[in-house]
């Protein structure tokens, strides 16, 4: 896989039920699982039809009531000097570079609008495979500070950020042009967090979101939105937003050419 600084390269989930998380995510999206075992946390790899799709772990102390979320991680070709943009531009450091064997580096890290994201420096781990029924193929973020972030993520990840219309106020940008994107962000009060916050959102490309609605719902979890029409060009769109049975958030997304 061809280094990117800056692109999504990793995404994880923690759980207070790792069993119950991959009974539910495997019934959706047909995920299966690889555990690292003792030596690094029994974190899970996850794949789905032999594609990498991100990772999975348990809270270490599940009676603590933390959040779930997927954090979505960028890559890096230095950790440590990307942490350092992250505190000279307005972020924070949330949890300082760590090696994860000869797998990589990896560290967490909040934007000015409070979104926390990790950064992933590669080893032998080169990252997700996006593109087939159950990868993660968009990334968004809602932010309360669009500005601010707009500013801090073209500073700390180089990003070649794309108002809509060439207009600032637009609140809504993508990184690089629209046609090849696949990171967003924009102004968004109502669709902060729980805490408050800016968060980073997961899409997921679904090949029947019927089925993927009904796995969803037989399993514990809700649609919130959707699924809605949100076609353009060539392709039709279908998107819908779901909520898991520990409460986190995540999309659906599916394209069929018409």
């Amino acid at each position: 896989m061809t280094s990117s600084p800056g692109k999504p390269i990793w995404i994880d989930l923690g759980v207070p039920d790792i069993e119950a998380a991959k009974r539910f995510y495997s019934a959706v999206f047909g995920w299966t699982y690889s555990d690292g075992g003792e030596e690094f946390g029994h974190y899970h790899q996850v794949f789905v039809g032999g594609a990498l799709v991100g990772g999975m772990m348990q809270h270490p102390d599940a009676t603590q009531n933390q959040p779930v979320f997927w954090n979505v991680y960028f890559e890096t070709s230095d950790t440590q000097a990307t942490l350092a943009q992250v505190t000279q531009h307005g972020g924070q450091v949330l949890v300082p570079a760590m090696g994860v064997g000869d797998q990589g580096t990896m560290a967490i890290a909040g934007a000015p609008s409070g979104a926390q994201f990790g950064l992933w420096q590669p080893g032998t781990l080169a990252g997700f495979e996006p593109g087939t029924h159950g990868t993660a193929v968009w990334f968004d973020t809602p932010s309360l500070n669009f500005a601010a972030d707009v500013a801090f993520y073209q500073s700390v990840l180089g990003w070649d950020i794309r108002c809509a219309d060439d207009d600032p106020s637009s609140g809504f940008a993508t990184v690089g042009p629209y046609e090849s994107a696949t990171i967003g962000l924009f102004h968004g009060t109502d669709m902060v967090g729980p805490d408050g916050r800016s968060t980073w959102r997961v899409f997921f490309a679904v090949d029947d979101m019927d089925a993927a609605v009904a796995a969803i719902e037989a399993g514990g979890g809700q649609v919130t939105d959707g699924p809605e029409d949100v076609s353009e060009g060539t392709q039709r769109q279908l998107c819908a937003t779901a909520v898991d049975p520990d409460g986190a958030v995540f999309l659906l997304l599916q394209t069929v050419t018409r």
